[in-house]
C-alpha cells in the first residue's frame, strides 16, 4: 500500500496492521553514507532561507521570528557585535 496522504496513513494504522516505526536519534554522520541520522534536527546539512545560511534544522527553528528565544539571541548578538563588542 502506498501511503502518500495523511488519510491513507490513518486508514493503515486503524487497520490493525503492524506498524514499523523508525526511531532515530543522534546526528553523527558516518562519512559519506546517508543513515537514519539525517532525520535529526541536529544533522548538519546547510540550507539557505532569505539569504541566511543555517547549518541545521534546529538552528533555523531556534532563530525563527516566532520563537522568543531566537529573538533574544539575535538581539544579544547584535548588541555584542555592534554596540558593546
Amino acid at each position: 500500500m502506498d501511503i502518500d496522504t495523511v488519510e491513507k496513513l490513518r486508514e493503515f494504522i486503524a487497520s490493525d496492521t503492524k506498524v514499523k516505526y523508525l526511531f532515530f536519534w543522534g546526528h553523527s554522520q558516518k562519512g559519506y553514507v546517508i543513515t537514519k541520522s539525517c532525520f535529526s534536527q541536529w544533522y548538519e546539512c546547510p540550507f539557505e532561507i532569505d539569504g541566511v545560511v543555517y547549518r541545521t534544522a534546529e538552528q533555523y527553528m531556534r532563530v525563527r521570528p516566532d520563537f522568543d528565544v531566537g529573538r533574544k539571541v539575535i538581539k544579544f548578538l547584535l548588541y555584542k557585535v555592534f554596540i558593546n563588542p
